[in-house]
């Protein structure tokens, strides 16, 4: 202890050292302001850097995002694309069918009335047949009468 009181008393006793003291305190607080300053100029940089860091890191993480849900997007678009086109082939495939049936129905109608048509004819054929076979009875019946009638004529008289 005596030692540093005495070179403290030494210190200030000497003239040119306290006159070079305070230059040199005042030089050093400069150099230690200047690298205090230059210290929190680093750590602002690095601050900037890493914060220049995470917002690229959260603009990779949104723009990742935004594609995930464009991509959702689109398949939910393609999706509801195939079920409206599939549900569009399933009325135009019940339309073709429900317009087959009936074309099929006219065809069906269309047979039966030829079919009929047939029939009407067979017997209408039938009919004129039985009028042809019931003239040719009378006409038969008609010569019979007149023979019997000519020969009873011819026999009495």
């Amino acid at each position: 202890m005596t030692h540093n009181t005495s070179s403290s008393s030494e210190y200030h006793m000497s003239p040119t050292p306290q006159t070079s003291l305070p230059n040199s305190a005042s030089s050093s607080k400069k150099k230690a302001k200047s690298d205090v300053s230059q210290q929190v100029e680093q750590v602002r940089d690095e601050i900037e850097s890493l914060h220049s860091s995470v917002m690229s890191c959260h603009e990779g993480k949104h723009q990742h995002y935004i594609a995930k849900l464009e991509a959702k997007s689109e398949h939910n678009h393609d999706l509801k694309k195939y079920d409206w086109l599939c549900a569009t082939w399933e009325h135009e495939a019940s339309q073709a069918a429900v317009s087959h049936q009936r074309l099929q129905e006219v065809k069906d109608a269309e047979i039966q009335l030829r079919e009929m048509d047939i029939r009407v004819h067979q017997a209408h054929s039938k009919v004129l047949n039985k009028e042809a076979e019931t003239l040719r009875l009378k006409i038969q019946f008609h010569q019979m009468m007149q023979a019997s009638k000519a020969s009873s004529d011819g026999g009495t008289g």
